[in-house]
């Protein structure tokens, strides 16, 4: 059976939305800078924040990669064809 994981406090939710916002808006900007609208930067980076939270989330913590330091050169944004 999985385990459930811990419950965050309310400090902890905080300062995952905090970090999570600051990766959005470093991408957001990255894309825009790529030729993506405003719009379809803003889409695009919450969506790659999102997958790589869940990606994440579902992992072992042993096994989780280094990501705090994670610049997004190497993300699979600009989902636009």
């Amino acid at each position: 059976m999985s385990e459930k994981p811990r419950k965050l406090s309310s400090t902890e939710k905080h300062d995952e939305r905090l970090r999570n916002a600051r990766a959005v808006e470093k991408l957001r900007y990255d894309l825009e800078e790529r030729g993506l609208s405003p719009s379809e930067a803003l889409v695009a980076a919450r969506h790659t924040v999102k997958s790589r939270n869940t990606t994440s989330s579902s992992m072992p913590e042993q096994e989780k990669p280094e990501q705090e330091q994670d610049n997004g050169d190497n993300d699979q944004s600009g989902g636009t064809a």
